[in-house]
């Protein structure tokens, strides 16, 4: 009995020790004292949901468990479902089979006042909704039952009947038997090309493409291979991967005349708006190749340049924030193409709250950077639970305790902070409203674009939003 007691007590003494000497190492905080503090549950959730992610026991053994649990169940784990012949589901997508709940209402409201702001700048709105994977390719999904999926389409069913009979001509389906990849969340190469003919015939019917002699777009065929994302979801120890890599050919978009690989073009007429259905294939970090993916496919089918916004990640909330700190909003676009997946019809609700996107951004007087200041963190936008993307950003609002040049004390700050990086978390994830800190802070070129990096900002900042290069907290 006392033996037992006492590797209870080791263990339950060993870990949080273990923990707080392996950050000291790590030259980090200990981050265990972060619980000292106000007594607050926003507070407390976040310190728990920090602590779990930056644990070493947590990054040291969940893979080791995540291996062991696939060779003796072949089971995947909390973000990863297996289906027959090596195919790999995101496990939240069945989210949308599963869940009576859903947005869809809030969706439908999010898009008619997108579409009412739209209309006073004289542009028009098309929308792509994207279905999961688990819906196109249920046969692979052998846990999913005919009524889960049926389940699926009532959801989709109220979010149109929501939108109006009107408004369904508005939105594109992706066809008869769309594609995915095997080992990955995406879609196939086939089905973004057909989805983007679709689109361009939808852009086609609101407005008259004018001729751009200077533009002749070719598809070329190119093999790629890559590594799945859900196989990384699984996080298994790098040297058991067990998949190999998957092969697929893509169809990066150049234009004739000038030889340039499809790129974005700020003076489009056509704005895209888009998540990571979006970059596959045209972001290398998705693992599939570049200049190939929804954005380069539908600028080749409607022989024009199109503007894209397009976030990893951001949901359906992220892309329009983006939008709504561009310092011309909409100037010059006729059309918005709104790519989002459905499964944002389920999970968090604020992903449909209403955005501003044509108001001006209000922008803060030029000042010098970098500078430093001294602040308090009083506000932060948490990473949302189970971002699987390689990057994130995150806004978090800081108070100066001291006067700095065109600051003075008391001033509020908004800076976006990177709170994952290469799909871990970093140390300011871990951080808490009370932190203080001296900071040393930059515009944000040359560090983020807004564009095209996952960021979120739950804060609804409309002013100047900086970028930390340097955070060293107070003692």
């Amino acid at each position: 009995m006392r033996f037992a007691s006492t590797c209870m007590i080791a263990i339950l003494a060993g870990v949080p020790l273990g923990q707080a000497a392996w950050e000291v190492a790590s030259d980090r905080d200990v981050q265990a004292l972060e619980v000292i503090g106000p007594i607050r549950e926003a507070r407390l959730r976040g310190f728990e949901d920090a602590l779990h992610d930056t644990s070493f026991l947590h990054l040291g053994v969940t893979p080791l468990y995540n291996k062991a649990l696939f060779d003796t169940f072949g089971r995947g784990n909390e973000k990863v479902v297996m289906g027959s012949d090596g195919w790999l589901f995101y496990a939240p997508d069945l989210d949308l089979h599963t869940q009576r709940e859903h947005n869809a209402k809030r969706a439908a409201a999010c898009v008619l006042d997108l579409r009412e702001q739209l209309a006073r700048v004289g542009a028009d709105l098309v929308l792509v909704p994207v279905w999961p994977k688990s819906a196109a390719e249920i046969e692979h999904l052998t846990g999913l039952t005919s009524h889960a999926l049926l389940e699926s389409e009532r959801t989709s069913a109220a979010f149109l009947a929501a939108l109006g009979e009107e408004r369904w001509n508005d939105v594109v389906f992706l066809g008869e038997n769309p594609g995915f990849l095997k080992q990955d969340t995406h879609w196939d190469p086939e089905t973004v090309a057909n989805t983007a003919l679709t689109t361009a015939s939808f852009v086609r019917a609101r407005m008259e493409i004018a001729p751009q002699p200077s533009i002749e777009w070719e598809r070329t065929l190119q093999p790629v291979e890559g590594r799945g994302d859900l196989t990384l979801m699984l996080h298994w120890p790098e040297d058991h991967a067990a998949f190999p890599l998957e092969s697929v050919v893509v169809n990066p978009v150049r234009d004739l005349n000038s030889g340039d690989l499809f790129e974005p073009n700020r003076k489009g007429e056509v704005l895209l708006l888009g998540d990571s259905f979006t970059r596959i294939y045209s972001d290398p970090e998705l693992q599939f190749g570049a200049h190939a993916g929804f954005d380069a496919q539908l600028s080749a089918a409607l022989g024009t340049a199109v503007d894209v916004i397009a976030l990893s990640g951001g949901g359906a909330r992220g892309v329009r924030e983006a939008l709504a700190r561009r310092g011309d909003a909409l100037a010059g676009k006729r059309v918005v193409v709104w790519q989002f997946s459905l499964r944002d019809l389920v999970g968090d609700p604020t992903l449909w709250d209403p955005i501003d996107v044509v108001k001006r951004s209000e922008t803060a007087p030029a000042r010098e950077v970098p500078f430093s200041i001294d602040a308090e963190l009083i506000e932060i936008t948490r990473a949302p639970e189970g971002f699987d993307y390689r990057s994130l950003f995150t806004t978090h609002a800081w108070r100066t305790l001291a006067d700095s040049p065109g600051r003075p004390s008391g001033s509020l700050v908004h800076v976006l902070h990177q709170v994952i990086d290469a799909f871990e978390p970093t140390p300011a994830a871990g951080w808490n409203v009370g932190l203080k800190a001296a900071l040393t802070l930059d515009g944000l070129e040359g560090h983020v674009d807004l564009e095209s990096d996952s960021w979120l900002d739950e804060l609804n900042v409309k002013g100047e939003l900086l970028y930390a290069t340097r955070v060293t907290p107070r003692d």
